[in-house]
């Protein structure tokens, strides 16, 4: 085998690459209060998903969540803010250093929550076409669930997933969409079967 030449990328080229994986989010650390436990965490907002980080050198996130199924407040407490899963009793409780910097996160979430719903409020009624014409018997999600193994997850194995790594072609459920998200479209490119507009030749 013939040797290959490793490509040594300079400063300023993993500085620009760095800069333009980090447009369009927002991060920082805030203390997640579970209890009497407090453990600081580095969180990633991005793409209407917020990403959960043990610490700001770590490239894959411990755990992702949707914002289009959240909410957000601020309890009584002035540092603190709560988010909010639909279908979920308990609350996620942040802490922040100051009043400012909490309210900054507050608005923050409010924004990518709005953005992630009004994404799916466009695209809510796309079904696959035939002749160029809608479809709803026959939409992305229950084509792609005739073919085997599509019926769970392939990160996870939860069943029914809903989103569609279209680079790979594979189905993933929408937490590990959120995982996929983060890691960028270079690497992965996420794809909701329900909400998203799906050409016919990715779902073919």
């Amino acid at each position: 085998l013939e040797s290959l030449e490793l490509i040594q990328p300079s400063l300023k080229e993993i500085s620009n690459y760095l800069e333009q994986s980090s447009k369009g989010q927002t991060e920082g650390q805030l203390i997640i209060c579970n209890g009497r436990m407090r453990k600081a965490m580095w969180i990633i907002i991005k793409h209407g998903y917020i990403n959960f980080f043990e610490t700001k050198k770590e490239f894959r996130p411990q755990s992702s969540l949707n914002l289009a199924v959240c909410s957000v407040r601020v309890p009584s407490d002035k540092l603190k803010l709560e988010l909010i899963k639909a279908g979920k009793n308990k609350p996620l409780i942040f802490q922040a250093e100051s009043e400012a910097e909490r309210d900054e996160w507050v608005r923050t979430i409010q924004q990518s929550i709005s953005e992630a719903l009004n994404a799916q409020h466009l695209d809510s009624n796309i079904y696959f076409t035939i002749n160029g014409h809608p479809d709803e018997d026959h939409n992305a999600l229950s084509i792609l669930r005739m073919v085997e193994g599509n019926q769970e997850c392939a990160d996870c194995r939860t069943k029914d997933p809903e989103w569609a790594c279209i680079n790979i072609g594979v189905l993933i459920c929408m937490e590990c969409s959120g995982v996929h998200r983060s890691l960028g479209t270079h690497i992965t490119k996420v794809r909701s079967l329900t909400l998203d507009m799906l050409d016919n030749e990715l779902i073919l």
